[in-house]
């Protein structure tokens, strides 16, 4: 025997961010979201297209000027 459930429909989950407080080593954010639940995130330094830079790059590209951070 089987018992169909219908999914609760769930909005897209959408979130809105307000920086409060940027320095030259750290940035505090704000972050507000449109549902409940957890919020999993990973931050990285990428290029404009969202490309992970690496470490090295990084340093090349600031070295040569063709980066700010």
């Amino acid at each position: 025997m089987f018992n169909l459930v219908t999914l609760v429909n769930v909005p897209s989950p959408t979130v809105q961010v307000l920086m409060i407080n940027q320095q030259k080593t750290f940035v505090d954010f704000n972050l507000t979201l449109n549902v409940d639940g957890l919020l999993y995130y990973e931050l990285f330094i990428g290029d404009y297209a969202g490309n992970r830079l690496s470490d090295e790059q990084i340093k090349v590209d600031l070295k040569n000027q063709l980066s700010i951070i």
